[in-house]
């Protein structure tokens, strides 16, 4: 069964940084609205998810250039 990682086009760094630029929590995002602060979190969980199938996807990598060497 392929892997899930197989799924996603290779994730790039700077697409990160970006992102977390992007959708930082700040304090005066805790004073938002409840529905202002669900969705910043909402965002904030995708962005986690991107930087954690990235982090996969390079440790995946490293891994296999250890098996060619």
């Amino acid at each position: 069964m392929p892997d899930y990682l197989d799924k996603w086009p290779p994730i790039d760094e700077l697409l990160i940084t970006r992102l977390n630029e992007m959708y930082a929590m700040t304090d005066s995002d805790l004073q938002a609205e409840q529905w202002d602060r669900a969705f910043l979190a909402g965002q904030r969980d995708v962005v986690k998810k991107i930087a954690s199938i990235h982090e996969q996807q390079h440790k995946r990598a490293q891994k296999a250039q250890h098996k060619r060497h």
